[in-house]
C-alpha cells in the first residue's frame, strides 16, 4: 500500500510517501493559497504512485482556526481526488523537522521533513 502523508501549509506544502515499507520526504509543493496547483500537485502524485491513501496532519491551536483551515482543505482534497484522507494531530512535527535538519528558526524548508515525522507517527500507530 503506497500513502502519501501532506504537510499543508498556506505557502508550501510538504510531502512524504511509504511504499513498500519505506518512508521518504518527496517533495515540497504549492499550499492552500494556490489551491489550483496544490490540487494538480497532489493529483499527480496520486497517479504516478498509486497513492491508495492521504494523511494530514492537523495543526492544534487554541483558537482552533488553524485545525478548522487544514481540515476544510484536506475535505475540499479528497473530494477531488476520491482518495481517502485520515486526518493525524500535527503538534510538534515542525520543531521535530528542524531539529532533524539542524536548523533552529526554519532556515531550511522543513515542509517535507515535517510531512515525513507524521507519516512515521501515522504508521507507528
Amino acid at each position: 500500500m503506497t500513502i502519501l502523508a501532506l504537510d499543508l501549509g498556506a505557502k508550501r506544502t510538504g510531502v512524504a510517501v511509504a511504499k513498500e515499507g519505506h518512508v521518504f520526504g518527496r517533495d515540497t509543493i504549492a499550499g492552500w493559497e494556490n489551491y489550483e496547483e496544490l490540487l494538480s500537485n497532489i493529483r499527480d502524485i496520486i497517479s504516478t504512485d498509486n497513492t491508495e491513501k492521504v494523511v494530514v496532519g492537523v495543526p492544534k491551536s487554541q483558537s482552533g482556526d488553524a485545525e478548522r483551515r487544514v481540515v476544510d482543505i484536506a475535505d475540499k482534497l479528497q473530494s477531488s481526488t476520491g482518495v481517502t484522507f485520515d486526518k493525524v494531530d500535527e503538534t510538534l512535527t515542525s520543531s521535530e523537522a528542524n531539529r532533524r535538519l539542524g536548523s533552529s528558526n526554519g532556515e531550511k524548508d522543513d515542509n517535507a521533513e515535517a510531512a515525513k515525522i507524521i507519516l512515521e507517527d501515522y504508521l507507528a500507530r
